[in-house]
């Protein structure tokens, strides 16, 4: 099992470092390293979380920590990152 960041999760991450980084440097940089953390967690415990609301498909699921939605896509042989959102954000699937 592997995890794949998309673009779309990587550029989410940046733009809510850069966003706390104005305020705080070092609160921002342990907000990331604490979302790669819980990512990490999917390796031992791909069904944490629960399912995403907007899809109610059992292979897209979520993580929340703190004001943050991680969203995950499970496959057989890997787990997908979404996007990373605020919890007041919907999650609106890209095709």
């Amino acid at each position: 099992m592997e995890i794949i960041w998309t673009f779309t999760a990587k550029k989410d991450l940046k733009q809510i470092y850069s966003y706390i980084a104005q305020d705080s440097m070092e609160y921002a940089t342990l907000l990331i390293e604490t979302i790669y953390d819980k990512v990490k967690t999917l390796l031992n415990y791909n069904r944490l979380g629960r399912i995403v609301p907007e899809m109610d498909l059992d292979e897209f699921r979520e993580i929340i920590y703190r004001n943050y939605r991680i969203i995950y896509n499970l496959s057989e042989n890997a787990i997908k990152i979404i996007t990373i959102l605020h919890t007041s954000q919907q999650f609106k699937m890209e095709r």
